[in-house]
């Protein structure tokens, strides 16, 4: 189609016209871009193939006189790298990394020496997969380390402040300590990775972990006060409570492990893990604490010391106490909370947007932001797949995509579109050309009437003919080619690192190639509607992959696995109780602080005018778990045969709930330092049901 625009350029009265105009563009003060242009482009040909090869220039807001991507301001170049790994390769975007600004400090130097006072103003920034791959991972472990260390340092002090021993530290943390490292050392022999979701997952562990050290140590403390001896005690905690702990354990662990039916590697890793951190924190506490404990009461009998026992409720026993002296009064006050909390619920969104889970101080992300900004157009793109026995059929249904998406592309759905049809036509098509140029001898093709005239045309002006030889030689293979250019051509040339992007062979008689449809922002979640019929009605055989395709599929897949995960968990929460209990009412009771908790904390969410987001999501099968253990603790305790002394049962377990409670919120509650939006609000789902859940128990099943 453009072979008449080029015949125009080889006119006689053209050639002439373009040699003198080459000639006024050198007499002026010309960058070095302008020379080498015109000395291999003398004929003005740029103009006709920019539109093939440098198409995505009409939707980049730059100025491309100098040969560079430079801002129609002058403000801001931008540099494209495109290297060899991927950017999920984190050891190769480290050594990337380190080289390009090695690099720049090299040249800041550089210039510096030479320009004092302009290197102040350069700025240098990072945007694109790998400095968002590394900024991720960096983020990643900084977050972990934050997470854990904080989580500790809150879980501690809400331990000493309850117990008001130093000794009460080493029963909390020995136990959890010896549970955090074999959960650890297990996952590293398995080879786990950290990721935005699993960066928690130390956090998870040590507020959830010491709520069995908890328990058991609060009952204890409790049967000492009563006058029993640490034979006694232990027994009673081994006996009573041990088993409550038990069957929460495996609740929660069982609510986690509910989390292995997700398609999610990350949030997969945080369920399997932490319930297998659960049942060794839980092993580790049955085995350590009565040993701890008896050897410290041995070694006070020695010394002719009587321990003394302290239990700080945090203002919990009195709610609990006032409850269940007005019954009527607090459940009339919970059903009328609940009721409106659960109108509220009704309105909480649930936001799939992926991006808002990214971290905002990642800032490759800023940067690649600010880039699509700058130079007026989005980065974003959609990929098609074909796949065909040649290149040549590559190419084929290459051309067909591109073909079937102009409508998109008139309709400013697709703003550009990028394929190995660009740099490599159809053997069809070439064949087509070739018959033109191979009729037209002495026409408007011919080498040897162009030759001439251009010859003269430079002697006019006083060029020397030999600065233009390679262009010249070049130009001739091109009027007079020996067949069409093949896939194996170009590849042995300096366009094979660009060939790359487009096609390669994934073996024999099997090529894959690659069409890249630029779309616009607005389109970064749902692609362009009709689109992928579209393609697929001209390759049947195509597969259509992008950000939006996948952030569409991710929306339906967590629709899905959130919810199988919950009614998985809560069927196995509810046969572990039964089992328990062997009886089905005293399992309803023991879930009931749980239901309405959940309730609670979705009212909360809309008055707070958060939403469930596609990981906190998942932390409603958390909640089972959690939520469920206060109450298996309670009915536990009240099915012994003093339990009917509730104000005995509040003192005994219901405190010590209510400090698990407190301990696991506050490892909960280091979440909300990460710098991931979807990490923080785990953090803000699992302290509001976990602190629901407490108030629950300590108010309507009391």
């Amino acid at each position: 189609a453009d072979l008449p625009e080029v015949a125009s350029r080889f006119t006689d009265a053209q050639i002439r016209k373009q040699v003198a105009d080459n000639r006024r563009f050198l007499s002026n003060p010309a960058s070095l871009m302008t020379k080498e242009l015109i000395q291999y482009d003398p004929f003005g040909l740029f103009s006709v193939l920019k539109r093939h090869f440098m198409g995505k220039t009409r939707q980049l807001n730059v100025d491309l006189s100098d040969g560079y991507y430079l801002s129609k301001d002058g403000s801001s170049l931008l540099m494209i790298v495109r290297p060899d790994h991927p950017a999920q390769d984190i050891a190769y975007g480290k050594r990337l990394m380190s080289t390009v600004r090695s690099l720049e400090a090299k040249v800041r130097a550089q210039w510096g020496e030479e320009n004092p006072e302009e290197v102040k103003f350069l700025k240098v920034s990072y945007g694109g997969g790998y400095p968002i791959a590394q900024d991720d991972a960096n983020l990643i472990k900084h977050d972990a380390l934050v997470n854990t260390v904080t989580s500790v340092v809150l879980v501690m002090f809400v331990f000493l402040w309850a117990f008001r021993r130093k000794s009460a530290l080493v029963y909390g943390w020995a136990p959890l300590l010896l549970g955090l490292i074999l959960t650890f050392g297990i996952a590293h022999l398995l080879g786990v990775t950290l990721n935005s979701a699993t960066a928690g997952f130390g956090a998870l562990l040590v507020g959830l972990g010491i709520d069995f050290s908890t328990v058991m140590y609060g009952r204890y403390i409790e049967e000492r006060n009563r006058g029993l001896t640490a034979e006694e005690s232990l027994a009673s905690i081994m006996g009573n409570t041990g088993k409550g702990v038990m069957v929460g354990a495996a609740t929660t662990a069982c609510t986690f492990g509910a989390m292995i039916l997700t398609h999610f590697n990350g949030m997969r890793q945080v369920g399997i893990y932490t319930a297998v951190g659960i049942l060794f924190c839980c092993a580790s506490v049955f085995v350590l604490l009565p040993a701890m404990l008896y050897f410290h009461q041995i070694h006070k009998t020695r010394k002719g010391i009587e321990p003394t026992f302290h239990m700080h409720s945090f203002g919990f026993e009195g709610i609990a106490r006032w409850a269940h002296r007005h019954p009527r009064w607090t459940l009339s006050v919970a059903a009328i909370v609940t009721v409106a909390m659960g109108v509220l619920a009704l309105g909480v969104r649930l936001d799939d947007n992926v991006q808002n889970l990214r971290s905002p101080k990642n800032m490759g992300i800023t940067v690649s932001t600010e880039v699509a900004k700058k130079f007026g157009a989005s980065l974003t793109y959609m990929m098609v797949v074909v796949d065909a026995p040649t290149p040549d059929g590559v190419v084929r249904d290459s051309k067909k995509v591109i073909e079937a998406v102009q409508p998109f592309v008139k309709a400013g759905d697709i703003l550009f579109t990028d394929s190995i049809s660009t740099y490599l036509p159809t053997e069809k098509s070439q064949n087509a050309v070739l018959r033109v140029l191979h009729e037209d001898k002495g026409g408007a093709f011919s080498y040897d009437r162009i030759r001439a005239v251009f010859d003269s045309a430079c002697q006019a002006n006083n060029f020397n003919q030999a600065y233009f030889d390679p262009y010249l030689k070049t130009l001739h293979r091109m009027l007079d080619p020996t067949g069409p250019v093949t896939y194996a051509h170009l590849m042995k040339g300096p366009l094979a690192p660009i060939l790359r992007k487009y096609i390669v062979q994934k073996g024999p008689d099997h090529f894959r190639g690659v069409a890249y449809l630029y779309i616009p922002n607005e389109f970064k979640r749902f692609e362009p509607q009709g689109l992928i019929r579209a393609v697929h009605a001209a390759d049947p055989e195509a597969k259509v992959v992008g950000i939006n395709v996948l952030s569409k599929v991710l929306r339906k897949q967590v629709r899905h696995d959130a919810l199988l995960a919950f009614l998985v968990g809560t069927l196995l929460v509810f046969l572990i109780i039964v089992f328990d209990f062997r009886a089905f009412w005293p399992a309803v009771y023991s879930l009931v602080p749980l239901a309405v908790g959940l309730v609670w904390m979705l009212g909360s969410l809309r008055l707070m005018g958060e939403s469930l987001n596609m990981m906190n999501i998942f932390v409603t099968t958390m909640i089972l778990g959690i939520g469920s253990d206060y109450g298996i603790y309670l009915v536990h305790r009240y099915l012994e045969e003093d339990g009917h002394d509730m104000v005995r049962v509040i003192r005994e377990t219901g405190n010590p709930i209510a400090i698990a409670a407190l301990t696991t919120i506050a490892g909960f509650g280091s979440m909300s330092l990460s710098s991931y939006p979807g990490l923080r609000s785990m953090g803000y789902v699992s302290l509001l049901g976990s602190l629901f859940c407490m108030i629950g128990t300590l108010t309507v099943l009391v």
